[in-house]
């Protein structure tokens, strides 16, 4: 998702307002935001829509924070990127609520009473998800989790759990 995401962002800014250039650049590109290109905020998006699946409790969500890409070349022949690497942040919002905020109204001898019930949650909660991806490898890596290890009489020192992935055809 991510490497199409890419591709079709780096289509639209060489072939940019529908004219093609008889030859796409050579030298590396760097695209500080790939969120501001429309068509790569739509790809994102539908990234962070397939992300999604992967937000726990009934109320999870996930969008991307950031996207940028780094050294960027592009075939002269296909106008497709050639090399280059491109990396993304999601948030996953984990949400989990049992009970939907609601009013209660009590009759009493007075009149009545509206008090208000608060939303009841199990867990809400956030996890940043980076992602890492070298399109000339067609290969990436993703860090699930980080945190920090202290164990009595042992020095403290952060952790980070990356997973590698690829697209290959096998």
């Amino acid at each position: 998702m991510v490497r199409t995401a890419v591709m079709t962002v780096a289509l639209v800014t060489v072939f940019s307002g529908g004219q093609v250039h008889a030859q796409t650049p050579r030298t590396p590109i760097d695209f500080s935001d790939l969120l501001k290109v429309s068509e790569g905020k739509r790809l994102l998006d539908k990234a962070a829509n397939e992300m999604q699946k992967y937000a726990l409790g009934n109320e999870g969500v996930a969008t991307v924070k950031s996207a940028n890409a780094k050294s960027m070349t592009f075939d002269w022949k296909t106008g497709r990127p050639a090399s280059g690497s491109v990396t993304v942040v999601f948030d996953l919002h984990h949400r989990h609520r049992l009970m939907a905020e609601r009013e209660l109204v009590i009759a009493t001898p007075f009149g009545k009473v509206n008090r208000r019930i608060p939303e009841i949650y199990a867990f809400d909660c956030h996890t940043e998800v980076h992602v890492e991806y070298d399109l000339k490898e067609d290969r990436g890596r993703a860090r699930i989790a980080h945190g920090r290890l202290a164990i009595p009489l042992v020095p403290t020192f952060d952790w980070e759990l990356w997973v590698n992935f690829e697209f290959g055809s096998k």
